[in-house]
């Protein structure tokens, strides 16, 4: 089975439509935004009167959407799948903000950090031992932490945005976050989450929400691609994007000398 063929989806909610555009690919390798196939068009705010916003000191205003990132992972863990999406929306002049998978306790103002231009850390107010791979998001902690997102929004002029999930149990944030800014939900299937014993009972729960209700799945290999399918996902909705790699870092090897393995001997 072949790759599905990229389709125009147009997502209206009560505060948000993405206009159909002209296709555009790849720019020089990975530039912004040409795998959200489809979410790819123009955004504009419906209902709303335009309000002035204010944006905190050492963050720029946003030059069209922003992405707001529930993730697998934090940031400095490893730069792979994640950083490998997200950096080309930062180069083409998006803001991207990008959570972190632990809470700071309750009670606590939202953080935001910058990691690099126009990418900013995020710290959301919630239990401070939320287990993000095991637990449920609820109660309390949902609460906090929808509300640490609604400071953020009003500190940083966050208008339009994008919500990329990278894991199941972010999905009541996300379906809130959705529900009060008509923010586009994007659900980043990286794996088949159950086969890991660290997931939480509802992980199965919230990943079937996360299909059945995101504006667009992504899917990693052609296998979650074709679960997500028999799960009853319309195919149009879906979006085969294999991982991939930084082909510099990999491209040359460098003398043997000066090598890690100089001292290992030959097979």
């Amino acid at each position: 089975q072949g790759d599905p063929e990229p389709t125009h989806l147009a997502v209206r909610r009560p505060h948000l439509v993405l206009e159909n555009s002209p296709p555009f690919g790849f720019r020089a390798g990975l530039r912004a935004r040409p795998f959200f196939w489809g979410l790819r068009g123009k955004i504009r705010v419906l209902s709303h009167e335009p309000t002035e916003r204010t944006v905190e000191v050492g963050v720029p205003p946003a030059r069209g959407f922003d992405v707001f990132c529930l993730p697998i992972i934090d940031w400095g863990f490893r730069f792979q799948r994640p950083q490998q999406l997200l950096m080309p929306f930062a180069q083409d002049g998006h803001r991207v903000f990008y959570g972190r998978t632990g809470l700071l306790g309750l009670d606590r103002e939202p953080t935001v950090r910058e990691l690099a231009d126009r990418v900013y850390e995020v710290g959301l107010p919630g239990e401070f031992d939320f287990d993000l791979y095991a637990g449920e998001l609820e109660g309390e902690t949902l609460e906090q932490a929808a509300g640490g997102v609604d400071a953020l929004v009003s500190r940083l002029g966050i208008g339009p945005a994008v919500c990329l999930v990278q894991y199941p149990s972010w999905e009541p944030l996300a379906r809130r976050l959705r529900e009060r800014y008509g923010w586009a939900v994007v659900y980043d299937c990286m794996d088949e989450h159950s086969g890991f014993g660290t997931h939480g009972p509802q992980t199965a729960r919230d990943e079937a929400r996360l299909i059945a209700e995101s504006d667009l799945v992504l899917a990693t290999s052609r296998l979650l691609f074709e679960r997500i399918v028999r799960a009853g996902r319309e195919p149009a909705a879906v979006l085969r994007l294999p991982n991939a790699v930084d082909l510099a870092p990999f491209s040359r090897l460098p003398p043997r000398e000066t090598s890690p393995l100089a001292r290992l001997p030959r097979p």
